[in-house]
């Protein structure tokens, strides 16, 4: 299925299921290795270049992914801290586990 519909918004169907595939023995492997259940953020909004080189794990509790298109200083504004003119800047990547479902309950 990952093959043909390898984009974020169809993790839905999968998602919801991911607990009884796993029971069921079902092979995951090309699902864990699509971009549906984890995927590097590339918008507009979210800044390539940074001089702060902390790590951050960020919680989101947004229904839909295209709500985080322009939420990047709600989610990081407060966790970042303020750049100075001289500080260097350097590459950020922003990932998000796309299991909305599966992370919420308990199997």
């Amino acid at each position: 299925m990952s093959k043909y519909a390898n984009h974020p918004l169809f993790n839905y169907m999968i998602d919801e299921l991911l607990d009884k595939l796993i029971h069921f023995g079902i092979g995951l492997e090309e699902y864990f290795a699509s971009n549906l259940p984890f995927f590097e953020i590339e918008w507009e909004a979210y800044p390539s270049l940074h001089h702060d080189l902390s790590y951050l794990v960020k919680p989101v509790n947004e229904e839909y992914i295209s709500s985080l298109k322009d939420a990047h200083d709600k989610i990081f504004g407060s966790d970042l801290k303020p750049s100075e003119e001289s500080s260097a800047l350097f590459p950020i990547s922003y990932y998000l586990v796309n299991l909305p479902f599966t992370m919420t309950n308990d199997p």
